[in-house]
């Protein structure tokens, strides 16, 4: 990460939390109530164990690698990633 993105969450009014575990950046963004995962470099929204970003609203949207996926639930996520085709 470089150091103005890391200025801008500051203004945002952010709190970022790190999941070691799985390697992601997890960011709250306190003024707009959005949680997002990012790929351990902060480019991408990536997570593979629920959805990369859930809105204030409780909609949620799920990434791979930067790609969003097109599904409604974490069961509908992981059948399009074991499938050969998408890749």
């Amino acid at each position: 990460m470089n150091n103005e993105w890391v200025l801008d969450l500051k203004n945002m009014k952010s709190k970022t939390l790190i999941n070691l575990e799985n390697n992601y950046l997890c960011i709250y963004f306190e003024s707009i109530r959005e949680l997002c995962y990012f790929d351990s470099n902060g480019k991408n929204h990536h997570r593979i164990d629920g959805p990369a970003i859930t809105y204030a609203d409780g909609s949620k949207k799920w990434y791979y690698h930067g790609k969003h996926i097109e599904c409604n639930s974490q069961k509908e996520f992981e059948k399009i990633l074991s499938l050969k085709a998408f890749w």
